[in-house]
């Protein structure tokens, strides 16, 4: 009997107890939401590594160093455009008798983003560029005369293009963003440029 009493006094308490309880949870505050970006452009510039792949001179392998400006616009919450472009601010010596430059290049990007926290975002872009680039060859003949020739080291300059990417909120309404991608692959000499991207936005 004592236990059947205790047992019917505990079940008393915990009914008694739940309204109390469903009250609780429901005064807890709403997880709060990142703040919106649709209809916002955004202007940036970016540091960039262009690795290059599979070219015919030395290793196969080189690297040129760029900058660039970025300028898009947040469509909705979930999808982005954007154009870019840049230089490189001198040639690269690769080898004592090499030189490779990119004149300059422009790419056209549609993206979708994804907010995975308050303040950091998420990116994948997909698009087209176009690549100029310039290979300076020098060479000395038996005689020691010297012989320099400037050709551009990409058969075709217009290819597919796609980039991934995330963003950290700075200051003010100020990103920081790093990225990882290919700019570029030539279907003729195969030639391949994957790009490192860092870069600083502002939204407005």
């Amino acid at each position: 009997m004592r236990r059947i009493a205790v047992l019917l006094i505990v079940s008393a308490l915990l009914v008694a107890s739940l309204p109390g309880l469903a009250q609780q949870r429901q005064k807890r505050p709403q997880q709060q939401e990142a703040d919106s970006k649709a209809g916002e452009y955004y202007l940036g510039v970016t540091g960039s590594h262009f690795r290059h792949k599979k070219l015919s001179d030395g290793n196969g392998k080189a690297t040129v160093t760029t900058t660039g400006v970025v300028f898009g616009k947040f469509l909705n919450d979930h999808v982005k455009v954007e154009a870019r472009g840049g230089a490189a601010p001198s040639p690269e010596e690769e080898t004592a008798n090499l030189e490779l430059d990119i004149d300059y290049y422009a790419s056209a990007y549609i993206g979708v983003y994804y907010h995975w926290t308050m303040f950091s975002r998420a990116y994948a872009q997909f698009g087209m560029s176009h690549v100029e680039t310039t290979a300076t060859r020098t060479s000395e003949d038996d005689d020691g005369n010297v012989t320099v020739t400037e050709d551009s080291y990409l058969e075709t300059s217009l290819s597919r293009s796609w980039l991934v990417g995330t963003d950290v909120d700075f200051i003010g309404n100020s990103s920081v963003f790093v990225e990882y991608g290919q700019l570029h692959q030539d279907t003729t000499s195969h030639i391949r440029i994957r790009q490192w991207n860092l870069g600083l936005r502002l939204d407005f």
